[in-house]
């Protein structure tokens, strides 16, 4: 199913982008993120939920969990560029049917950059329908 995560992070990423043009989105962590705002969207997981194991042991289900970390750099240490940021990914998110279980700002040891960490489940079924990728 690496096609679906890709996808994921392409719809989230189009979206964002047609917001926010100056945002930096990967799926690749970076240790020192190179320029500010950057979004790291990743898949977490891909599991199946014991209830939906067949003895075909094929994957008509499973749980997906994407995990979204927003870094701003404020000279303030202002989150409101952060949190409108998250939103956005959020929004998409829940546009393929995620939901958010999991979202607060994390403590850096630089206190200019804002970092806040948000989580998304959903479960996926074989015949599931993703909705057509947004135009820019």
């Amino acid at each position: 199913m690496t096609y679906y995560r890709d996808y994921v992070f392409n719809y989230v990423a189009t979206i964002v982008n047609n917001e926010f043009p100056n945002v930096r989105m990967t799926s690749r962590r970076e240790p020192v993120a190179k320029r500010f705002p950057l979004v790291y969207l990743h898949e977490m997981n891909r599991t199946r939920p014991q209830q939906y194991a067949t003895l075909a042991n094929d994957d008509d289900q499973w749980e997906s969990t994407f995990e979204c970390e927003v870094y701003t750099n404020d000279p303030n240490g202002n989150m409101g560029t952060a949190y409108e940021i998250t939103e956005v990914v959020e929004n998409a998110m829940k546009s393929l049917g995620y939901i958010e279980n999991f979202c607060r700002p994390i403590d850096n040891i630089d206190p200019l950059v804002v970092r806040i960490i948000s989580r998304y489940i959903r479960q996926i079924g074989a015949g599931d329908e993703i909705p057509s990728p947004p135009t820019t």
